[in-house]
């Protein structure tokens, strides 16, 4: 597959945002890191695709497009492994809506099924 030239490409008027995480986010981050120690890693918004092993967009595409576009807040892993551990999400106003509330619900219960 050949890669497009860039005049080739429609421009978009991307702009950096000033931080990848909101003023509570960062303060809950902070809160992790300092109880985590050098127990454990510290990531912020982790695609639940990429906690999932052997699932295959071309023939699990169901489950694939279920965990594709959904996060979780935060994922503490082991240093040394890079394991995931434990799954968290900061629950802000955003999380007192029925639909928001439903999401966390279904979150929660991926996380259970791959034992997180």
């Amino acid at each position: 597959m050949a890669l497009a030239k860039s005049e080739d490409l429609k421009f978009y008027p991307y702009k950096l945002i000033g931080s990848l995480l909101t003023p509570a986010e960062k303060g809950f981050f902070r809160a992790l890191q300092t109880a985590a120690g050098k127990r454990y890693v510290v990531f912020p918004k982790v695609r639940l695709l990429d906690l999932c092993r052997d699932l295959d967009g071309w023939t699990e595409t169901a489950a694939f497009n279920h965990v594709s576009q959904k996060h979780v807040d935060f994922v503490l892993c082991e240093p040394e492994t890079f394991r995931p551990v434990l799954a968290a999400e900061l629950d802000d106003r955003s999380h007192l809506r029925a639909r928001t509330r439903a999401r966390d619900r279904d979150k929660d219960a991926v996380l259970r099924t791959m034992g997180l």
